[in-house]
C-alpha cells in the first residue's frame, strides 16, 4: 500500500512539474559566481612608494628604502575578515617595477632590501595570513615596469610572463589576478631615463591568460575590459545607477576603446559576455600610505555610500587600505573599517521579512518550486519565476505586524542570466499603495535606501524585464542613523591673507586667484581666447606669514573635462619671495581615472611664507589648469 501511495504522489508531482526557464543572454562562469559571492575585499598598496611619498614611482628608487622590522600581514588579514572582507589583493609589483617577492626575473626585488636581511617575501606573508584567517588571496602585478631596461621591447614580454608564472605557482590558490591599465611613458628603464611608448598589442595577453587558466583556473582576471571582471570606469567606488553585469565583448586586456566611461560604468543590456564590474577605491585620498592623510580617512557616511553604490548595485567592492611604513594598518583605518562593519551588522542582523508570508498569482505552471515563497526562504539557490509571458509580475508580502524599515534587498538568480530592467516597492499606508522606492537593474543584488516607512504590508512590482524574471531573495532592513549622506570630502576654505603675487599667464586665460579661492568649481586656466599657453606655467602665492608645511594638495578641474589637467608639477618655497628652494617635482597619480584631490608629502617639513606651483605637463591639450591648491600644515 505504501508503495502505491508513493507512486501516486510521484505522478501528481510529475504532472505539476515545470521546466525551468531557458537561460537568457550571457551566463557567469563558476569562477565569476565565486567572485560575485565575495562581494567585498581589500587592496594592499605597499612598496617603495610608501617611503618616497609618491603614488607612481619612477623606477630608480633604492630597495634600501624597504627597511622595516615586520610586515604585519596577520593582523591585517584578521582585521579584514572582521570587517567583512572576503579577501585581500597584494600589490606584488607596481609601476616602479620593484617586486615584493624574491623573483628570478629581475634584480630589482625584495632580496636587495634590508627587510629580513634580504630573505623577506611580502607576497608570501600575505598569502599565508589569508589562509590562516580563512579569506581569499589575490595578486596585482603591474604590466608597466619603469625600472626594467627591456620594457617596450621583446625581452620584457618574456620577463613579464615569467613574473605572472612565478606568482601563480608559488602562493597557492588565488581568487583574482589584477592588471592595471597604466602602460608606457617616462621611466628609469635601467638608466636610459626616457619615454617609451608601446603598441596596443605589446603584452602577450593570450599567453598570460592561458598561464593563469592553467595554474589558477578559479582566479578571475581583472582588466579595464575583463576578461572576467571589468573596471567600473572610476576610482571612486561607484557603479552606475543602472549597471548591467553583461556588456559587449572587446579585447579585454589591454584597455579597449569599447571599454570607456559610461560603458564601463553601466554595462549594456545587449551585451554578449558576462563581465561584472569591480568598484575600486581607496579608504584615503591616495592609494599608497601618506602620513599627511591620517586625518582624511573616509568616514562612515562615505564608506556606507560607497558600499550601497557598489555591492548594493550588484558589483564588487575593492577597498584599498594601504599599510604604513611600519608594515601595518594605521589605527584610523582600522577604526573606520570596524565602524563600517558594526553599522552593516546592525542593519543586516534583523531581516524584517522573516516570518512573513507572500502571495502572487504568478508561478511557473503549477510547480511550487517556482512560487513566490522562494523570495522569503533566505536561500539564493531557489527563485520565484512565472511563465515566459509573465514579464511584469507582482508579489505581495504580509509582514504580520507593523514594521519599520528603510532598506530593501532584492536578488536575481543570476545563473540563468540578468533579466530585470526596473522594479518598484510599494507600502500599504492609510488604506492605499504608496510607492516608496524604485530602481532599474538588479543582478547579483540591489540594495535601496529610502525614507523609513512603517507598515504591515508591502508589494514588489517588476516594471520591466528582458525575459521572465527569476528572483531569489526579497528582504527588508532598518538602517541605523548616522550613515546617510553623500560621500564626505575635505572641506575647502578660502585662505585668509593669501594673495597671488605673480603668474606666468598674467592677463591671459583666467586669474590664478581661482586656484586659492576655496572653491573647486572655479579654476586657473592658461588657455586664453587667442590660443593656448604652453607648459611650463606657474603662479606664486604670499601666504601672509611664516609657517611650516608638511606638503601641499592639488585638486584637478571638476567639470568632467581633462583639458589642461596637470599631471606633472614642480613646487618651490621661499621666505622672502625672491630666493626659491625646490621641495618637490614629480607626477600625480592616475588623474585620468581618479580626478580627485592629490596630497603630496614633503620628505621633511619646510619653512615658508611664499610658494610657487608650476605645471609642467597636461594630460590633454597644451595648457595648465588648477581647480584648487593649498598647503598641508
Amino acid at each position: 500500500m505504501r508503495t502505491l501511495f508513493t507512486f501516486l504522489c510521484a505522478l501528481i508531482v510529475s504532472a505539476q512539474a515545470a521546466e525551468p526557464p531557458a537561460p537568457f543572454g550571457p551566463l557567469p562562469s563558476a569562477r565569476q559566481v565565486a567572485w560575485m559571492d565575495t562581494e567585498f575585499y581589500g587592496f594592499l598598496h605597499f612598496g617603495l612608494n610608501t617611503y618616497t611619498g609618491k603614488e607612481w614611482g619612477y623606477g630608480d628608487e633604492s630597495p634600501s628604502l624597504l627597511n622595516l622590522k615586520n610586515f604585519d600581514a596577520e593582523t591585517m588579514a584578521r582585521e579584514a575578515k572582521a570587517a567583512g572582507m572576503g579577501g585581500l589583493i597584494v600589490v606584488a609589483k607596481h609601476h616602479d617595477g620593484f617586486c615584493l617577492w624574491p623573483t628570478d626575473t629581475t634584480p630589482h626585488n625584495i632580496r636587495l632590501a634590508p627587510y629580513k636581511n634580504g630573505k623577506g617575501d611580502i607576497v608570501g606573508e600575505v598569502a599565508a595570513a589569508c589562509r590562516k584567517y580563512g579569506i581569499k588571496f589575490g595578486i596585482y602585478v603591474s604590466p608597466w615596469d619603469r625600472n626594467n631596461p627591456g620594457y617596450g621591447r621583446d625581452d620584457y614580454k618574456k620577463t613579464y610572463l615569467a613574473q605572472v608564472t612565478e606568482l601563480t605557482e608559488r602562493y597557492g590558490d588565488a581568487f583574482m589576478m589584477w592588471f592595471d591599465g597604466a602602460n608606457g611613458g617616462d621611466g628609469y628603464y635601467g638608466g636610459a631615463r626616457e619615454t617609451r611608448k608601446i603598441p596596443k598589442d605589446y603584452y602577450p595577453w593570450d599567453a598570460i591568460r592561458a598561464r593563469i587558466r592553467d595554474k589558477q583556473p578559479m582566479a578571475s582576471v581583472f582588466g579595464d575590459g575583463g576578461p572576467d571582471v571589468r573596471w567600473v570606469g572610476n576610482e571612486r567606488g561607484i557603479a552606475g545607477e543602472t549597471c548591467w553585469t553583461v556588456t559587449q565583448a572587446g579585447s579585454g586586456i589591454p584597455a579597449d576603446p569599447e571599454y570607456t566611461g559610461e560603458k564601463l560604468n553601466r554595462g549594456s543590456p545587449k551585451g554578449n559576455v558576462w563581465r561584472p564590474a569591480e568598484c575600486d577605491v581607496s579608504i584615503r585620498p591616495g592609494w599608497f600610505y601618506h602620513a599627511a592623510e591620517d586625518g582624511r580617512v573616509k568616514d562612515l557616511k562615505a564608506l556606507s555610500n560607497i558600499y550601497f553604490c557598489s555591492v548594493g548595485r550588484g558589483q564588487g567592492l575593492n577597498l584599498n587600505v594601504p599599510p604604513n611604513k611600519n608594515g601595518e594598518w594605521h589605527p584610523n583605518d582600522i577604526a573606520a573599517l570596524r565602524t563600517l562593519r558594526a553599522h552593516l551588522d546592525a542593519m543586516f542582523s534583523a531581516n524584517l521579512t522573516n516570518g512573513a508570508t507572500v502571495s502572487s498569482t504568478v508561478m511557473r505552471g503549477k510547480d511550487t518550486r517556482f512560487s513566490a515563497n522562494a523570495l522569503l526562504d533566505n536561500n539564493r539557490d531557489t527563485y520565484w519565476c512565472g511563465d515566459d509571458k509573465d514579464l511584469k509580475p507582482t508579489a505581495e508580502i504580509n509582514l504580520s505586524k507593523d514594521s519599520t524599515f528603510n532598506v530593501l534587498r532584492v536578488r536575481e538568480f543570476t545563473q540563468l542570466g540578468q533579466r530585470v530592467e526596473s522594479f518598484a516597492l510599494d507600502a500599504w499606508v492609510n488604506g492605499e499603495w504608496i510607492e516608496v522606492a524604485a530602481a532599474t537593474t538588479v543582478g547579483n543584488q540591489r540594495l535601496l535606501r529610502f525614507p523609513a516607512v512603517t507598515t504591515q504590508k508591502v508589494r514588489l512590482r517588476i516594471t520591466g524585464s528582458l525575459a521572465v524574471p527569476c528572483l531569489s531573495e526579497f528582504q527588508l532592513f532598518m538602517e541605523p542613523e548616522g550613515a546617510r549622506g553623500p560621500e564626505a570630502s575635505a572641506a575647502l576654505r578660502k585662505n585668509s591673507g593669501w594673495k597671488i603675487t605673480g603668474s606666468s599667464n598674467e592677463g591671459k586665460g583666467s586669474s590664478a586667484e581661482s586656484a586659492i579661492d576655496g572653491n573647486s568649481a572655479t579654476l586657473w586656466q592658461t588657455h586664453p581666447a587667442s590660443g593656448e599657453l604652453n607648459p611650463p606655467q606657474w603662479f606664486t602665492v604670499d601666504t601672509g606669514k611664516a609657517r611650516t608645511a608638511k606638503g601641499f594638495f592639488y585638486i584637478p578641474r571638476q567639470d568632467n573635462c581633462l583639458h589642461g589637467m596637470t599631471d606633472r608639477y614642480r613646487f618651490e618655497v621661499s621666505m622672502d619671495g625672491k630666493n626659491w628652494t625646490q621641495v618637490a617635482e614629480a607626477e600625480f597619480g592616475n588623474l585620468r581615472a581618479n580626478p580627485q584631490q592629490q596630497s603630496i608629502t614633503f620628505p621633511t617639513p619646510v619653512e615658508l611664507r611664499h610658494f610657487r606651483f608650476t605645471g609642467l605637463h597636461a594630460l590633454e591639450k597644451n595648457h595648465i589648469t588648477v581647480a584648487e591648491l593649498g598647503l598641508i600644515e
